[in-house]
């Protein structure tokens, strides 16, 4: 087991840090932030003269290694578009990315684990056809798109949604505790924030659950259809244990450990994975945060959003992989 952690550990160092410099090196490819900054007004002088205060003028190798000094030490630098630190505006955004996204996966898991199991134990039959068409449809709707026809339908035509900005509305002040604003509502009892925050949350979380946590169907699916062919289910058909109890009992509690790891991974893909859907939606979460910073090639909130995405995703793949070594020695042995 030991040797297993180490492995792993290595491999997500690299990883992370390969990742950083990736996109260190092409963010500092986009251009001059300080020209864009200053504007076509300012003298050559005065860009170089920020540009020697920001660092820009080091080698872009003593540059990458100046950040990952200040990396360790959790220190992404200062936004030179506002002029604050980075650490500082990303704890303000997080709190909503990980609140659409927690809720989200748990939308994507209510909808489609079961509906993968009644597909794959109905075989043939309309819920299984419905089951493959929503596949389809998942794999195939850019997350945007849908995002844009939901809030055509229910915010312009049928207006039963909030307007697509914001995470509550104006006349609900909610204390913030947690940074999530469904759970600061509950906190402090106030029942029409809460409701409003849900309201606001809708939207951006069903386009996220039905774009992103498809794959969560499909293979809620299929490993129930490979299960359900095992002789011991056969055997216990047989004996004449009524069909739920051998479908949910005993084939699905077979089939969870895989559905499990892809709804953890799901989760972690989707923190840095819901740039679109934020900017559709003007939610202010990190994904919204690294794009308006991207305009104004403002290269440390990018950076800052990718090094959070990377090490989530990373985290809840070496999470779950432990799990599933110590559930599991025959992976351990694999590895």
């Amino acid at each position: 087991m030991l040797s297993f952690l180490v492995r792993r550990m290595i491999t997500a160092t690299i990883t992370i840090v390969v990742t950083v410099a990736v996109i260190f090196i092409i963010t500092r490819k986009l251009g001059d932030p300080i020209a864009f900054m200053l504007g076509p007004r300012a003298t050559p002088e005065q860009i170089n003269f920020f540009r020697e205060k920001a660092g820009l003028n080091d080698a872009l190798g003593l540059q990458f290694l100046n950040y990952l000094r200040d990396l360790v030490s959790f220190d992404f630098g200062e936004s030179i578009s506002t002029g604050r630190s980075v650490s500082s505006e990303v704890l303000l955004y997080l709190p909503a990315t990980l609140e659409l996204v927690t809720f989200a996966t748990l939308t994507g898991l209510i909808i489609f684990v079961p509906l993968g199991v009644y597909g794959a134990s109905r075989r043939g039959s309309l819920i299984a056809k419905i089951c493959d068409g929503v596949v389809t449809l998942g794999v195939s709707i850019p997350s945007f798109w849908l995002g844009l026809f939901l809030i055509f339908i229910f915010y312009y035509i049928l207006e039963l949604a909030p307007p697509p900005f914001g995470r509550v509305s104006g006349s609900s002040n909610v204390e913030s505790v947690t940074g999530f604003l469904t759970i600061d509502s509950l906190i402090v009892g106030n029942v029409s924030a809460l409701l409003s925050a849900l309201s606001y949350l809708a939207l951006p979380c069903l386009t996220l659950a039905l774009t992103s946590c498809v794959p969560i169907l499909k293979l809620t699916k299929e490993m129930m259809v490979s299960v359900l062919k095992s002789p011991y289910i056969r055997t216990a058909r047989n004996l004449g244990l009524p069909e739920r109890e051998v479908v949910w009992k005993l084939a699905f509690k077979n089939a969870l450990v895989p559905i499990l790891t892809l709804s953890a991974m799901t989760f972690g893909f989707l923190i840095g994975g819901s740039v679109l859907v934020e900017t559709v939606f003007s939610w202010p979460g990190i994904g919204l945060y690294a794009v308006q910073s991207m305009y104004k090639l403002d290269y440390a909130p990018v950076l800052a959003v990718t090094i959070i995405a990377t090490v989530s995703f990373v985290f809840v793949y070496f999470l779950v992989d432990l799990i599933s070594a110590i559930v599991d020695p025959r992976i351990r042995a694999k590895s």
